[in-house]
């Protein structure tokens, strides 16, 4: 999965005083999660207890979503971690996951920061 995303500084004596701006580029081989040997994929991303969702990709292993997110907190959040959850959208029972990744933000650094990862392993990046 590809996903950039970029730290700053909010413009004056503001709290929270930061944003991060999350855009979820895509994904490619995924597992293949339905009958016709494909997925209907989806991407979760939780930051701070806030979590956004991309639009479901239908009938793909490789989906492109080029979705962007903002989510606000303070600088000295140095511990937060962002999470991104993969899932295989399902019409009937409950959705499938497919893999999940968390990045730890480390607010030390400030910039953008393009990411690709697997997202069928378990680890923490930053």
């Amino acid at each position: 999965m590809c996903v950039e995303y970029t730290m700053m500084a909010m413009q004056g004596d503001v709290d929270p005083d930061c944003s991060i701006s999350i855009k979820v580029i895509e994904a490619r081989d995924l597992i293949a999660a339905d009958a016709g040997g494909t997925s209907d994929p989806y991407v979760k991303i939780e930051f701070d207890g806030k979590v956004y969702k991309t639009g479901t990709r239908f009938k793909t292993l490789d989906p492109v979503w080029n979705e962007k997110f903002e989510y606000v907190t303070l600088g000295t959040n140095t511990q937060g971690i962002l999470r991104f959850e993969v899932f295989d959208y399902d019409l009937v029972g409950s959705d499938d996951a497919l893999g999940h990744c968390m990045i730890k933000v480390g607010f030390r650094v400030w910039g953008s920061r393009d990411l690709g990862f697997r997202v069928r392993g378990f680890g923490i990046w930053g």
